[in-house]
C-alpha cells in the first residue's frame, strides 16, 4: 500500500495493493490485483506528440501505458506502450472486414476467403 505524507512522500508498506469490495487480499504474484465485478481500469489520458518523442512524459520508460488522445506526427488515439526508445501502438491496425483469412496459407502468402466460402462448427 502507498502512503501520501504531507511533504509528498512515499512510503511502500505492503509487497502488495488489492483494490476490491471483497476485502480478499492481493494475490501474491501480483503488484498490483484490481478485482471489480462492475468496474473497470482507466489508463491515464495524454496527449503524445510523437512515437520517437518521449513528451508528455520527461523520458521514455520501458513498459509504461499510456492512452493517447492526440492525432498528430505519426500518433492517433489509442493505447500505447513505451519500448524504452520510443512509443509503440498496443493494437496493430485492423484488417478490413472485407478481408479474411483461411489460416492455411503458405508461409509468406495470404490467400482471401471468397465470399461464397462458409465454416461448419
Amino acid at each position: 500500500m502507498w502512503i501520501n505524507d504531507v511533504d509528498d512522500q512515499f512510503f511502500n508498506s505492503l509487497p502488495q495493493v488489492g483494490l476490491n469490495t471483497s476485502g480478499a487480499p492481493p494475490n501474491a504474484d501480483a503488484g498490483l490485483d484490481i478485482d471489480f465485478a462492475n468496474k473497470g481500469l482507466l489508463i491515464p489520458r495524454v496527449a503524445l506528440t510523437g512515437t520517437t518523442n518521449a513528451s508528455p512524459m520527461s523520458a521514455h520508460v520501458a513498459g509504461m501505458m499510456v492512452y493517447n488522445t492526440a492525432t498528430t506526427a505519426d500518433v492517433t488515439p489509442g493505447f500505447y506502450f513505451d519500448n524504452g526508445t520510443k512509443w509503440v501502438p498496443s493494437i496493430p491496425p485492423v484488417i478490413p472486414p472485407a478481408i479474411c483469412y483461411t489460416g492455411m496459407e503458405a508461409p509468406g502468402q495470404l490467400f482471401p476467403l471468397a465470399s461464397q466460402d462458409k465454416f461448419s462448427s
